[in-house]
């Protein structure tokens, strides 16, 4: 898994220059963490893949760059561009960006945080990922995509 995540990264970064996007960030690779692919933390800025065995490298990709997503978030957009994001997605304003079920399987979809990470993939590989989170908002449109990728504009 360990070979596969470190051919993912190089890969990622063709979609996504996280190197030099987002140069304090580093990545590393973890253990074995079930129902998680990674994780993005704040305070070390660290973007942390698991190894979960029966991934594959595109897998690992996906990953990355949702991670990567997360850190858009949390280094881009402030809680007045967050609300303009809802109602992009024509989500209820009073929606939790994030709550505590963002890491259960059956309940990640519905964070309007995952989803924001899921549509920077869509945008980032020109559509080659969908959004996964069709459960709280159907697929963005190109305008939506094009306003998405304004809010995150550096």
């Amino acid at each position: 898994m360990i070979a596969k995540i470190e051919q993912a990264i190089p890969l990622a970064e063709e979609y996504l220059d996280f190197s030099a996007e987002f140069a304090e960030w580093k990545i590393t690779i973890g253990g074995a963490l079930a129902g998680t692919g990674g994780t993005a933390d704040v305070a070390t800025k660290t973007v942390t893949i698991y190894r979960n065995r029966g991934r594959t490298v595109d897998g690992f990709v996906r990953t990355i760059l949702h991670e990567f997503g997360h850190v858009a978030d949390t280094e881009r957009l402030d809680d007045a561009e967050r609300a303009e994001y809802l109602v992009l997605r024509s989500l209820d304003t009073a929606t939790p960006w994030r709550t505590n079920t963002a890491h259960r399987l059956d309940q990640w979809g519905l964070q309007p945080s995952e989803d924001f990470a899921e549509v920077l993939v869509a945008i980032w590989t020109d559509q080659r990922w969908l959004p996964r989170t069709e459960q709280l908002a159907p697929a963005p449109t190109a305008d939506i995509l094009v306003a998405v990728e304004a809010l995150i504009a550096t």
